[in-house]
């Protein structure tokens, strides 16, 4: 059954930001298992899963229709502190923008120079230089903070539930069994465009 009760709209928030740390931390644990010392290729599935985690994990500390208040980094000692802050501007001005400090951009002109042939512009071309990987040691740090925030959050939750089973048992048993049954929702794609809930 679906409830509605004072303290069901805060365990929603927590269950969302508690999906938000355990994609991110599922994506990290990925990307760990991986040959990431080895692998370069480009555009590798080993990229997109720290990218995600990154990602995911600034959702969580972004201003939205959340109405619970979300993890807080106020208890995170000053390595971690950095820490979050590099991953929140690695997502902010990195990972949002084109034009960025992670990321640069060369013009090249390929010259022949060559004792048999004269000199002569061979072509044009680009060279990209990015931040491809993350270093697995900052990656084990981060997924120890994203373990770290779940933690907290799992906290919070189970005195919600306390809470809520509280408040049901105030209502009486009559309503409580005369609530809706759940069905899941269906999520329309085109939702993207409109606002927020």
């Amino acid at each position: 059954m679906v409830i509605q009760t004072p303290s069901s709209v805060s365990l929603r928030d927590l269950a969302s930001y508690e999906r938000d740390f355990e994609l991110a931390a599922g994506y990290l644990r990925q990307y760990l298992s991986g040959d990431i010392e080895v692998d370069r290729t480009f555009a590798s599935p080993l990229d997109a899963l720290w990218t995600a985690a990154v990602v995911i994990y600034a959702r969580a500390f972004s201003k939205g229709v959340r109405v619970t208040d979300g993890p807080s980094v106020d208890q995170l000692s000053s390595a971690d502190r950095e820490l979050h802050d590099y991953v929140i501007d690695l997502r902010n001005k990195y990972l949002a923008h084109s034009v960025n400090g992670f990321e640069h951009t060369d013009v090249v002109a390929f010259l022949v120079d060559s004792p048999h042939h004269p000199r002569a512009l061979g072509g044009i071309g680009t060279i990209h230089t990015a931040l491809s990987r993350m270093e697995r040691s900052s990656c084990e740090r981060f997924l120890s903070l994203c373990e770290s925030h779940l933690d907290g959050l799992q906290k919070r939750s189970s005195a919600l539930h306390r809470q809520i089973a509280e408040e049901l048992i105030a209502t009486g048993a009559a309503n409580v069994y005369a609530l809706p049954d759940h069905t899941s929702p269906i999520i329309d794609q085109r939702a993207s465009r409109s606002r927020r809930k």
